[in-house]
């Protein structure tokens, strides 16, 4: 029960928050971070109390990782140092920003684009690299932001599960797109990141003949990225992850994403998306296989998403392609 007598104090601290627009954007990123439904109309006066014009474009998730010699006497006043210490390279690089500690080391972050693509990389990347006190170390997750509440909600799960695959690899950013899709992880107890079994995904035991390679990407590339595109061609049809092609390259994941992105101007998770449709493209084209059968063929343990992603890559559904066809 509230003491009357203090009413009128109650009454100010919660004008306060609302005024500061604290109690807006701690409800907002803890709603969306849960997954929780928020109106549209909402989610919108919501964003414009806190004086965004337009939705993020932008989802982060920081992750302060302690080193072992930290783990074992960290406290609050520590943590209450870290999270400053984040917030503080956090208005260096995104000044204008939702942001929301959700965990005791783990920060959620909407943001807008301030600046060129490359300087936004160049300052995520700055953050994702910096050394925190006692040695502690970052790992961030990064993802486009999707529309709505459904969009926002998805993307903050994409980069958190970024974040703590960044966390698990040892390295300090990783994008959604370059994720291990095979991989599975949590965060036990004691605040660390492992492992957990996930059940596997039936499989299509068929091999197929490789695209055109040279049509995917530049002519000239290093033995490792042309070691990753090889093994992708000669398993197409099977379950592919980041970390298992990086164990067929004799490299870390990190580095396969990074080398990759930079010599094919593209994520590795989209380039084995591209080929899987160049290769549903020509199955289509045997009418006594079923769209479905082409799918599966190709790599795409989903109809549903082969079609979306078919529909998204070349304007048209898999359906629509086929009758495209000269008889």
């Amino acid at each position: 029960m509230v003491d009357v007598r203090n009413e009128s104090s109650v009454h100010a601290a919660i004008h306060h928050l609302l005024d500061a627009g604290t109690f807006v954007e701690t409800w907002l990123l803890h709603s969306l971070g849960i997954g929780e439904w928020v109106d549209p109309v909402l989610l919108s006066r919501c964003l414009r109390a806190l004086g965004w014009t337009r939705n993020p474009d932008t989802a982060l998730v920081v992750r302060v990782i302690p080193s072992p010699s930290a783990n074992a006497w960290m406290g609050d006043g520590v943590r209450s140092v870290w999270r400053q210490e984040v917030n503080r390279l956090l208005d260096l690089c995104c000044p204008r920003r939702l942001s929301l500690w959700n965990e005791a080391l783990q920060c959620l972050v909407l943001t807008g684009s301030e600046g060129a693509p490359q300087q936004l990389a160049q300052r995520f990347d700055a953050i994702a690299h910096a050394r925190l006190q006692l040695g502690a170390r970052i790992a961030m997750g990064l993802a486009a932001a999707g529309d709505g509440c459904t969009g926002l909600s998805s993307s903050l799960a994409q980069a958190r599960e970024a974040a703590l695959q960044a966390a698990f690899f040892g390295q300090p950013l990783l994008h959604a797109e370059d994720m291990d899709d095979g991989l599975a992880l949590l965060v036990d107890a004691a605040g660390q990141v492992v492992q957990v079994q996930r059940p596997e995904r039936p499989g299509v035991d068929v091999r197929l003949q490789s695209v055109d390679q040279g049509s995917l990407g530049p002519a000239s590339r290093s033995p490792i990225v042309q070691t990753a595109i090889e093994f992708i061609h000669a398993h197409l049809a099977e379950e592919l992850s980041l970390s298992s092609i990086a164990r067929h390259c004799a490299v870390s994941p990190y580095h396969l994403s990074h080398l990759f992105r930079k010599e094919m101007d593209t994520t590795l998770t989209a380039y084995i998306k591209r080929a899987r449709l160049e290769v549903a493209k020509q199955l289509l084209a045997d009418r006594a296989i079923s769209i479905a059968e082409a799918g599966y063929r190709a790599g795409f343990s989903d109809p549903n998403y082969f079609s979306k992603a078919f529909r998204s890559a070349y304007g048209m559904s898999p359906s629509e392609f086929r009758r495209s066809l000269v008889p």
